[in-house]
């Protein structure tokens, strides 16, 4: 007789607020894949190819589970983050990378930025950066705010942190 691992999944209500309050976009730092398109073929209308992924694992033989929660706690909207499928397997398969502490941070950072993106009207996948906050980087130890436009030209004395500021601006698409 095989015994059967007991699962603490999402309810239908914790999986809708996980990729709802993500905007159905992947958290994985970097990543931003929409996760959620129209289908003409399935029942739903819609095709799904993202996942309500566990922080803490939702049964004793997954990754980072936590026997110190209980099971209203590991299936509860708070322990889950939003990813694409590939994302999804990567997390739960480097999980010496893909920490408790990372994939909180990952999901915090990502809802502040899906926010944000709602709060200012603006769409920043086809506006592109509109600022940049730095601190404790290079010469920037105090945090500064640099507001960008569509082109911009960087002008400053040696050692003034241009270098600095084009190091963390993401690369840009071609």
């Amino acid at each position: 007789m095989t015994s059967v691992i007991k699962r603490d999944d999402f309810s239908s209500v914790a999986w809708n607020l996980i990729s709802k309050r993500a905007g159905f976009i992947c958290a994985y730092p970097g990543c931003q894949r929409m996760t959620v398109a129209t289908s003409s073929d399935r029942k739903s209308g819609l095709t799904l190819v993202g996942v309500a992924a566990h922080i803490t694992a939702a049964s004793v033989e997954g990754p980072r589970y936590d026997s110190s929660m209980s099971a209203e706690e590991r299936s509860s909207e708070s322990n889950g983050i939003w990813a694409c499928q590939i994302h999804g397997k990567f997390i739960d398969d480097n999980p010496s990378s893909c920490t408790v502490d990372e994939l909180r941070r990952w999901k915090s950072q990502h809802e502040s930025w899906i926010f944000k993106r709602v709060e200012s009207g603006r769409e920043l996948s086809t506006t592109g950066i509109a600022k940049v906050e730095i601190q404790n980087t290079g010469v920037f130890k105090e945090k500064c705010q640099v507001d960008l436009g569509r082109n911009n030209i960087i002008l400053g004395l040696n050692e003034a942190g241009k270098t600095t500021l084009c190091q963390v601006l993401p690369p840009t698409e071609n």
